[in-house]
């Protein structure tokens, strides 16, 4: 193979507008030092899905063009995406990238009319790459947007004996099988553009030398770490850095995705890109700000912090003493230093959570067997507040209001394989302790509702730490959290049976939950989730683990049935609460 053209990171640009949807070229400069600056990135890829082409004239693509040749002063690449529903207009991109000094040019296949055969894209693309003679092309594949899945090394082969100047594929597509028999095809004679980031190893893994980007722009570190980590054969550094690009897609994926989202994320970095032009809609003020939380973390000392609180805050409610809750503070840091660890060592939840519930259950138990603490059950129940799958839970019933029943289900058998796993950890725990440990007195405490509206204060914060909100939302999300609890206590003081308690609780935690997102404009999982923490059934699953455990199979059954029949209460009245409000803002838009 000849001397490769491009290396490294290749940013994808945005193309900057002003808040009327006109081009902003006076941000070009900056953007173009704000990358080089960071000196990570190796070229650009202009005018791109990123770019937002599709949504510009021809006039505006060659304005885009020129601006980034003057701005990136001969100091990086720039490829020149010419791609378009228009031949003809396709060669006039192409001739004119050639004119400015461009350093290649690349484009993607037609997704209106779409060639049906390897043949006609060749046919497509010969007199475009013709019109730019003197510069490297490179074919963008991605089928997710074009609808073209044509075989690309097939294409590179062929296309080869008639585009003198074709180069490569950019290869944006999770088929990885496709991607070696690019990288292989013709003896290695293809450059191969990596081109889906949140996979970026597996790309360098299977031979791959430069990687076109959207995230490049704002998070280009995290990238080249992982090149820099696959080059000297550091797996598990390229793995945790991969895992950290994934995050932030994650959160990108939260606002909306792709160009919206990661136009949001470029003001945050400081370059204002401005809004895309429509059909993608703009972001609101609030929208900013949730994402400006969303990419803060927590350190590593509050992180810790969360899960003491929130096991603490837990365990008087269940009728555990002031030691009983010092105890309970402890464990829940042992759960989240398992977890933190079980995490980096990319472990299955499921066995995750196994760990971190015996962690945590034997010095629990073996606190009670030397006296140490009143109420045992009351200390592993507060703890184990901590491992239950309460966003599994509400994000269940999301989907299933959405319609998305298959992963719906999906999620339910999640929670229930969480809630196995929190039962086995605790199981273990006990037959390995049962030697010392002697059967207490459950406890029969019970404290005024002002003191449990501050003990499930304090757990929610806990859980506003874990969930990582910022700014007035953790306020308000635990003050979510104490709503729902006096709900409940009032519903059992009114007589209410636990199924019938747990429904309305829950259902004021989701009107409450509804009315701070449309208040705040902002997602309404944070403060669901939150807000019905104190209901989830994180007694029920350990005692019918313990009356499991005694031989008391009959009485653990029934436990694990009411437990089942809460659970459904609370997700039964998140679900009808939803879709009431779901209805009535439909009705509105009308």
């Amino acid at each position: 193979m000849n001397k490769r053209l491009l290396t490294g990171l290749i940013a994808a640009p945005f193309t900057p507008m002003h808040e009327d949807g006109s081009l902003n070229l006076q941000v070009i400069g900056p953007y173009a030092e704000f990358l080089m600056q960071k000196k990570c990135v190796t070229g650009v890829f202009i005018c791109g899905t990123t770019g937002e082409s599709v949504s510009l004239t021809t006039e505006e693509r060659k304005a885009v063009a020129e601006k980034w040749m003057g701005a990136v002063k001969g100091k990086l690449k720039v490829i020149v995406h010419v791609g378009g529903m228009s031949q003809v207009q396709c060669a006039e991109l192409a001739a004119h990238a050639q004119a400015i000094g461009a350093d290649m040019i690349a484009a993607m296949a037609p997704c209106f009319f779409k060639p049906g055969s390897v043949e006609e894209l060749i046919g497509f693309f010969k007199p475009i790459a013709a019109s730019a003679s003197r510069l490297p092309f490179y074919y963008y594949n991605m089928p997710s947007i074009t609808g073209v899945s044509l075989p690309v090394h097939k294409f590179l082969i062929e296309g080869k004996k008639q585009i003198p100047n074709l180069v490569g594929v950019k290869f944006t597509h999770n088929n990885l099988m496709e991607m070696q028999q690019c990288i292989h095809a013709d003896g290695g004679a293809f450059e191969v553009l990596h081109g889906f980031d949140e996979i970026l190893i597996t790309g360098l893994s299977v031979g791959a030398k430069a990687a076109v980007g959207s995230t490049y722009n704002y998070v280009p570190g995290i990238y080249k770490a992982v090149m820099e980590a696959m080059e000297k054969g550091d797996l598990e550094t390229a793995r945790e850095m991969q895992w950290k690009s994934v995050e932030i897609i994650d959160v990108l994926i939260k606002h909306g995705g792709g160009v919206r989202a990661g136009k949001i994320f470029m003001k945050l970095a400081g370059i204002d890109c401005g809004p895309c032009r429509l059909p993608i809609a703009p972001c609101s003020e609030e929208e900013l700000e949730e994402t400006r939380n969303d990419r803060r973390s927590y350190s590593v000392p509050v992180y810790y912090l969360g899960n003491l609180l929130a096991a603490s805050g837990f365990c008087p409610v269940f009728g555990g003493t002031l030691r009983d809750s010092l105890w309970a503070g402890l464990m829940g840091l042992i759960i989240g230093f398992v977890t933190r660890r079980m995490d980096k060592l990319e472990t299955n939840p499921f066995f995750s959570t196994i760990a971190a519930a015996f962690a945590m259950a034997v010095p629990a138990y073996l606190a009670a067997a030397f006296g140490l603490v009143d109420y045992v059950d009351a200390v592993i129940i507060g703890s184990l507040m901590i491992l239950v799958p309460g966003l599994l839970i509400t994000n269940s019933m999301r989907d299933i209001i959405y319609g998305d029943t298959n992963s719906g289900i999906n999620r339910i058998v999640q929670v229930l394989l969480s809630a196995l796993a929190i039962a086995m950890g605790t199981a273990a725990a006990w037959h390995i302790t049962s030697s010392l440990y002697g059967q207490t007195a459950a406890s029969t405490l019970s404290y005024p509702f002002w003191l449990q509206a501050i003990a499930i204060a304090v757990a929610c914060t806990g859980f506003v730490i874990l969930f990582n909100v910022h700014g007035w939302g953790r306020c308000l999300c635990a003050l979510g959290g104490v709503v729902t609890w006096m709900a409940y206590l009032l519903c059992g003081e009114l007589g209410l049976g636990p199924y019938g308690a747990n429904f309305i609780a829950a259902a004021v935690a989701a009107v409450y939950a509804e009315g701070m997102a449309r208040a705040r404009k902002y997602p309404v999982t944070s403060y669901q989730v939150i807000s019905a923490v104190p209901l989830l059934p994180g007694a029920g699953i350990y005692y019918t683990m313990s009356l499991g455990l005694n031989g008391s199979t009959q009485l653990a059954l029934q436990r694990g049935f009411a437990t089942a029949g809460i659970a459904g209460s609370i997700a039964a009245a998140i679900l009808l609460v939803s879709s009431v409000v779901r209805l009535f803002t439909a009705q509105r838009k009308k």
